[in-house]
């Protein structure tokens, strides 16, 4: 992994502080949901946990639908210094209004074809109806995002979900089952979308409408749909899992069991799908300005972060089965070794989510498109293929193998654009470190293993050069900036 020769690696650029914000952002919601998640666990019965899951898998799925590539188009023609047009904004809300209204109305129609109970049915619509508002926060966000004015947002995570969480805990507490929880959501969403609303007004000063202009609707559209398909798949794929196993087989509670598995491993996503939405305008702006460093700089951050992903990977596999049960009660041991099976798919869906991400950013949207679908015809393949080994197998065995292939692609797609002949090798050493380490110490107890792991991928990192020197002596000049600015900003409060 060698950088091009006369060029210098830095991250000054804002891409590392939007990727740090976003981070922070998604850690803190993650942590939030995944403490609420534990609360419904205990308190709900695991039936109910699996059509809670259920809904929630279909309503994030639909969300990746109805962002319609928004981030992606904002981010990429905004203006040099980041500006996007009134016209580009409103036209880019009629869009997202569109998307919304049709996923909604699908929504509701496969609600009554899944479920008979009226109860549940209650439950799920209400999911579904909170589309809406989330989808207006989102699309507020890319217009932030695009603009790198983050600093708002992880206070604003924070302050929502922790809400909506304490609610539906007290709730829960009371007696209040699975419509309560379901349509506390919906309300939760709807008064952080009116907060978002004024938040476009005040800091932005903007006046939002919904644009008209039919041809620019279409052609938007146009460009849209392609950048939608390819972003839609990829960011859904942990999904795909829970709805597959929903029409597969019967049973709620083994739902449950896979679904909090996955939720985990999404919470672990976190690192990647901060970076991928923080790279997008820095690609975009090197791409205008004709930037090779700021490019070299991405690729340094892409691969720190895919050996992030497979440490976090080390950790659940070595842990998993004796966390979960002890977390969420012994009725979901299962949910642990799902988990250490899952664990498997962190670190290559990673490496595919930015491949797609970075690809779109490049204006190669038919490259991330195929990247996308090629993971999803290797999902459902992979369903039918493992089949008989079981319902639950089957599902894990097609999300290894899909997010392994298609990261492999990814990086061979991403490595010209990126300057980078061997980027290839990213995954190919992951891969590798993951399989030794597991392989070699899984069973000699869990405080060998971990360390011991990890300490392979480290190694394995090392030994094949996934680093140059002078991208190690540009992050640790990143980290001691970091640490000064820090020290100096506690002195002067002081």
């Amino acid at each position: 992994m060698t950088k091009e020769p006369g060029i210098s690696v830095r991250f000054s650029s804002p891409v590392a502080r939007v990727a740090a914000t976003l981070l922070s952002t998604q850690f803190v919601g993650s942590a939030v949901r995944f403490a609420y998640l534990v609360a419904i666990a205990r308190m709900l019965p695991p039936a109910d946990v699996g059509i809670y899951s259920f809904g929630m898998a279909l309503y994030l799925t639909m969300l990746g639908a109805v962002a319609f590539g928004q981030n992606i188009v904002l981010s990429t023609y905004a203006g040099r210094r980041g500006e996007i047009s009134d016209r580009l904004l409103h036209h880019s809300l009629s869009v997202t209004i569109a998307a919304v209204t049709v996923a909604i109305a699908f929504g509701v129609a496969v609600v009554f074809v899944s479920e008979e109970s009226p109860r549940e049915r209650v439950a799920l619509i209400f999911l579904i109806a909170a589309l809406g508002a989330r989808a207006f926060v989102s699309w507020v966000r890319n217009f932030f995002i695009a603009n790198e004015d983050v600093r708002w947002i992880p206070s604003y995570e924070f302050s929502f979900r922790l809400g909506e969480a304490v609610t539906g805990c007290t709730l829960i507490w009371s007696g209040a089952g699975l419509v309560a929880v379901c349509g506390l959501h919906f309300g939760s969403w709807v008064i952080e979308a009116v907060a978002a609303w004024r938040l476009v007004y005040s800091r932005a000063a903007r006046r939002l409408r919904l644009g008209r202009n039919w041809r620019l609707l279409v052609r938007l559209v146009q460009v849209s749909a392609v950048y939608a398909v390819g972003y839609w798949l990829i960011q859904t794929f942990p999904q795909w899992g829970a709805i597959a196993l929903k029409f597969v087989q019967p049973d709620p509670v083994l739902l449950a069991q896979f679904a909090i598995a996955m939720q985990l491993l999404i919470v672990l996503a976190i690192f990647p799908l901060a970076l991928g939405q923080a790279m997008i305008p820095g690609i975009g702006r090197a791409r205008r300005l004709g930037s090779s460093t700021d490019l070299l700089a991405v690729a340094t951050v892409m691969k720190a972060a895919i050996i992030m992903a497979i440490a976090f990977a080390i950790c659940a596999e070595t842990v998993a089965v004796a966390f979960i049960p002890w977390i969420f009660g012994r009725e979901y041991v299962l949910a642990g070794e799902t988990l250490a099976t899952l664990s498997w798919t962190l670190g290559p869906y990673s490496v595919a989510l930015l491949a797609v991400q970075s690809l779109n950013a490049f204006g190669e949207r038919a490259s991330g498109t195929l990247l996308a679908a090629l993971m999803a015809v290797l999902f459902f393949a992979g369903v039918g293929l493992f089949f008989p080994l079981g319902h639950l197998e089957a599902v894990t065995s097609a999300l290894i193998l899909a997010s392994a292939l298609s990261a492999i692609a990814g990086a061979v797609l991403l490595a010209p654009r990126l300057g980078l002949s061997r980027l290839w090798w990213v995954p190919a050493a992951m891969i590798a470190a993951v399989c030794a380490a597991i392989f070699a110490f899984f069973d000699v107890g869990l405080l060998i293993a971990t360390p011991a792991s990890t300490g392979v991928l480290v190694a394995s990192t090392w030994a094949l050069g996934v680093f140059s020197r002078e991208e190690v002596a540009a992050i640790a000049a990143a980290f001691r900036k970091r640490s000064s600015t820090s020290a100096q900003s506690m002195a002067g409060s002081q």
